[in-house]
């Protein structure tokens, strides 16, 4: 169980916040109480997804980047020396 206590600022500023010192870690338990057990179960799937996902997201950004992009760029501009006038009558 994680104890803190408060000591007084080492500065003579009045405005500052007290420090706060972990005392009586367990860094062998951290989680006594299992409250994040099924984090251990899903952690690996995350994982291996991660890094299954990497090649397939290089690709796809170098698909991007090689023809989508100069094919928007190039009708952005297409359309952007368009000008409309508009009468009412």
């Amino acid at each position: 169980m994680l104890h803190l206590q408060a000591s007084l600022p080492r500065t003579t500023d009045k405005t500052a916040p007290p420090v706060v010192e972990p005392k009586n870690i367990n860094l062998n338990d951290r989680d006594p109480n299992y409250l994040n057990d099924i984090v251990k179960i899903y952690s690996p799937l995350v994982r291996c997804c991660t890094i299954a996902i990497k090649p397939i997201s290089a690709l796809w950004k170098l698909l991007v980047v090689s023809f989508i992009d100069p094919l928007f760029e190039s009708i952005g501009k297409l359309f952007s020396s368009i000008i409309m006038n508009f009468k009412r009558e």
